[in-house]
């Protein structure tokens, strides 16, 4: 099945305030940098609105194309909805606003999907609205944050160290002279890209290159220009690059593993909180705390849905429980089987490791590179215990969903640490989070 995703701008609501958004009906400078080729279409008959397309992809994930007839019907569609709007038959109750959609659209009934609905200056809207017309799934957005947040499509563009891919199989003193990342070199290409289709965000990554002869080791850096929020978090960048070098190269997957190790098998630790195990639950004024103890039963169904692409055996064997400074809370963690440096189990990544808080005596003792990945778990932790969709997330973490898991993502010392957010563990561990166990 296709399926079309956009925005519906509403032309009475356009803000030409500056560096100013309306809540309804204009999309971001932001949110324009989500696709590398929009479509945009209007219609004589539907004045009152516009429609941004940013994807149009069959059941592969390919972009397609389809007949005008497709977009004249999403602006009928659109161009109703805000009628009903300006009229106040929407209110902020979504159940009737699908009653009202099947009641007057008897061609969009099936599959029908509101959000929850929004309110500015006495305007009601649904953040999107998703049905099933002649085949095709629609998704139009109607509210800017919803859209942000939500669009879970990217593209990338790669600006690779070298010319020819080819060559960073030959040796080491030949490899050396023909890479170049500096910034008088790669500057002009960004430039380039940005000009043809501005970009959500640029990414610098450091990939290690590997002479497979002698083992002499160099650090190469590409960049990638990320078209879409959702594309911003490590697994899919690592995908960009390794499409990429396939695509441009004519080596296999295989022999380029041996050149970019850490690029073709990336070194990760998942952590899994315990967010189901309380022993002092929140009260008025006083925070709670989890408990440190996790039950042997439930270490496994923690980790294995969060780790299914991890082999079995290698997830038991290496599966290690812990508990982390932050509200004594419970954890259970296992690292990948590709890690570089053939470490998969925390204790023995962090053998120091230790629950202090940083004032205590013998907190200097830790050696200082488990210090600071003490505190940036800590740190991970206080986020993913309250991020959703839609928190915005301060340079250095990153949203990743995997396995029907959504992760906060952040690097240190060129490894991934991916702890699962409280939210994604509610839904997939299917135990009240918010009692006491």
């Amino acid at each position: 099945m296709i399926t079309i995703k956009g925005f519906v701008t509403i032309n009475s609501k356009v803000n030409n305030i500056e560096n100013s958004v309306s809540p309804i009906g204009e999309l971001s400078p932001k949110s324009n940098s989500y696709s590398m080729d929009r479509g945009d279409f209007t219609h004589v008959d539907y004045p009152s609105v516009r429609l941004t397309t940013f994807s149009t992809l069959d059941e592969t994930g390919k972009e397609t194309t389809l007949s005008q007839d497709f977009f004249n019907h999403a602006l009928k569609i659109a161009s109703w909805i805000n009628s009903i709007s300006t009229t106040g038959e929407i209110t902020s109750d979504v159940q009737s606003l699908v009653t009202a959609i099947r009641t007057s659209v008897h061609n969009i009934a099936d599959a029908l999907e509101v959000d929850e609905i929004v309110v500015d200056n006495g305007t009601y809207m649904p953040t999107y609205i998703q049905w099933v017309f002649n085949g095709v799934t629609f998704k139009l957005w109607f509210t800017n944050d919803a859209f942000e947040a939500q669009y879970d499509e990217s593209e990338f563009k790669v600006i690779a160290p070298m010319a020819t891919l080819n060559d960073f199989h030959r040796p080491y003193s030949e490899v050396f002279h023909l890479v170049d990342s500096s910034v008088t070199v790669m500057l002009p290409r960004v430039n380039d890209i940005s000009e043809e289709s501005p970009y959500t965000k640029l990414q610098s990554v450091d990939v290690e290159w590997v002479d497979v002869a002698t083992a002499m080791k160099s650090t190469t850096t590409w960049l990638v220009a990320i078209y879409g929020e959702a594309g911003n978090n490590p697994d899919s960048i690592r995908n960009a690059l390794v499409d990429y070098i396939l695509e441009n190269s004519d080596f296999t997957e295989a022999e380029w593993y041996n050149v970019f190790p850490l690029l073709f098998r990336p070194t990760e630790f998942v952590i899994v909180p315990a967010w189901h195990r309380y022993s002092m639950p929140d009260v008025s004024g006083t925070a709670g705390n989890y408990s440190p103890t996790i039950p042997y039963r439930d270490m496994l169904p923690m980790i294995t849905q969060p780790t299914i692409n991890y082999d079995a055996e290698h997830r038991l064997e290496n599966m290690t429980c812990t508990t982390a400074v932050y509200k004594s809370l419970g954890l259970v963690s296992v690292g990948n089987i590709g890690n570089a440096d053939g470490i998969f189990s925390l204790d023995e990544k962090f053998k120091d490791y230790l629950i202090r808080e940083s004032d205590a005596v013998d907190y200097n003792e830790i050696n200082p590179v488990t210090q600071n990945w003490m505190y940036l778990l800590h740190r991970m932790l206080i986020i993913a215990e309250t991020m959703d969709v839609y928190t915005p997330l301060e340079s250095g973490f990153s949203r990743l969903r995997r396995n029907d898991v959504t992760f906060l993502v952040s690097k240190y010392l060129d490894v991934n640490y991916l702890v699962v957010t409280k939210e994604s563990f509610k839904d997939y561990f299917n135990e009240d989070t918010d009692t006491v166990s």
